[in-house]
């Protein structure tokens, strides 16, 4: 609305359908649009202007016109703050731009051209880091006419008091493109999110440290936390809790989850959710059933070929009234890669003329283990077991995480050993039940294939058998087992 008033337009649509042809075998369907608007009222300044040319060019519109080159998307900068901190940029002759967390923006940059005689210090963004009223980091030079991915250590300044200390590190893309023009990244260098249905404890401990202080976060369902303030947040803490906070920022933690207590304090019985086993991300642990078998279509989040992919799982024992009844699995997924990483006294190191050290940046991942999609046109109940359905407890406490009543179109996460479960459903409207189905028998039917198969088609078996149903296996863009 900066450069144009809202428009209003009609849109009309002719179609015809025709026989379909005899000897092609194919139907035409004729479409015909037509657009109709009365006013448009732009207002009239340098970038407006060019955004007009550069759209009437690009649509060959009729008229006395014509677009050579336009410079209104090279002199476009789109400003990414992937960090729950806000981001301030200071371009040098075009002014600030302050970034929330976890909000990008676009910046015009006036009479911003890359030239080879334009010298250095004018095609330079300084950016730092702050949360209102706490602290802010200081000032790091990023040159923006060369592209490339770096990673800086910041330092950080109290605004209550003088006291400065190491900062959270900093992950900083910028790219070029002569359509879409620059692109700045920023990006903390560790980034957890909680993927599952449960608010998630994380805590964090140092190696070799297992008997010092740890450090707690809870992440909300669909939430995250990243390196950046947990470091800053370590400041107003102390002992081991604040030096496991120091750690995520040089990767060197132990890492264990647990569903937070709030979620199922309205049970009868006293429930209790243990601490995982930790992990550390340095070696993945091998997962092993259909789930290993299939075929994982990676998510390239980082948009690079060297990025590290692997997967692991955690699981935390439930207890009722003190006696262990079922344990809930998580699936972990790790992404990583090797960033080169410059000094901090705030500019940036050639690679060419130095060698530089990198650091790991990653996103940890944590999701269910299994999630299951009813495109039948009844609700369905869905259980998943750990072992046979014969030896499942009669107070349904085992059940937790495991079993799901589903409507049809939707679905919903199970929390089930990846390895080996069994599987039933229920035909809610009908009160057929489904044979259980093992994983295990899944696998050896995969062991036969000699390459990784895409899915697993399988026939599922009703009792009486007036109904069949049919399952479809998969790994996703997730990576967790997919069952449709």
């Amino acid at each position: 609305e900066d450069l144009i008033s809202p428009i209003t337009s009609y849109v009309f649509l002719r179609f015809r359908f025709f026989n379909q042809d005899p000897v092609t075998r194919r139907s035409g369907t004729p479409l015909r649009f037509f657009f109709h608007l009365k006013q448009v009222d732009i207002f009239i300044n340098e970038l407006s202007v060019d955004t007009l040319l550069y759209l009437v060019g690009k649509l060959g519109l009729m008229g006395p016109y014509a677009v050579r080159n336009s410079a209104i998307f090279p002199n476009c900068c789109k400003i990414e703050n992937n960090s729950r901190l806000a981001l301030v940029c200071h371009f040098q002759n075009n002014g600030d731009a302050i970034v929330p967390g976890q909000q990008s923006t676009s910046v015009f940059l006036r009479n911003f051209v890359f030239d080879d005689n334009r010298t250095h210090d004018q095609s330079l963004v300084s950016i730092s880091l702050f949360k209102e009223g706490a602290f802010s980091t200081a000032p790091i030079n990023i040159p923006l006419h060369e592209s490339g991915i770096f990673a800086w250590r910041t330092v950080a300044s109290s605004l209550k008091d003088s006291r400065r200390f190491s900062g959270p590190f900093v992950v900083v893309k910028v790219s070029q493109n002569s359509v879409e023009g620059l692109s700045l990244s920023v990006q903390p260098l560790l980034r957890i999110y909680n993927k599952s249905d449960f608010p998630l404890e994380l805590r964090f401990q140092r190696p070799q440290n297992e008997n010092e202080e740890a450090a707690v976060v809870t992440v909300r369902s669909g939430d995250m936390v990243d390196e950046s303030t947990g470091v800053l947040d370590a400041m107003n803490l102390s002992g081991g809790s604040k030096k496991a906070l120091m750690s995520l920022a040089l990767g060197n933690f132990m890492l264990s989850i647990r569903p937070e207590m709030s979620e199922h304090s309205n049970l009868s019985h006293a429930t209790l959710f243990q601490w995982s086993e930790d992990i550390t991300g340095e070696k993945a642990v091998r997962i092993s059933g259909v789930i290993e078998k299939l075929n994982y279509n990676i998510r390239k989040a980082f948009s690079i070929d060297s990025m590290k992919s692997s997967f692991s799982s955690l699981s935390c024992p439930v207890s009722v009234d003190g006696q262990h009844v079922t344990d809930l699995y998580f699936l972990i997924h790790t992404l990583g890669r090797d960033v080169p990483l410059q000094p901090t006294n705030g500019t940036r190191v050639s690679g060419r003329s130095a060698s530089v050290a990198l650091q790991l940046q990653r996103e940890i991942f944590i999701y269910p283990t299994v999630q299951v999609y009813n495109f039948l046109q009844t609700d369905i109940h869905v259980l998943l077991t750990d072992s046979k359905p014969e030896n499942t407890r009669d107070d349904n406490f085992g059940l937790i995480g495991k079993e799901a009543t589903i409507t049809s179109g939707s679905s919903a996460y199970f929390y089930v050993n990846p390895a080996m479960f069994n599987f039933s459903v229920t035909l809610i409207s009908y009160g057929s039940k489904s044979k259980a189905a093992n994983s295990g028998d899944w696998a050896k039917r995969m062991q036969k294939q000699t390459a990784r198969a895409q899915f697993l088609d399988l026939e599922l078996e009703f009792v009486p058998g007036k109904f069949h149903s049919s399952l479809r296996l998969l790994r996703q863009e997730k990576g967790l087992l997919e069952v449709e």
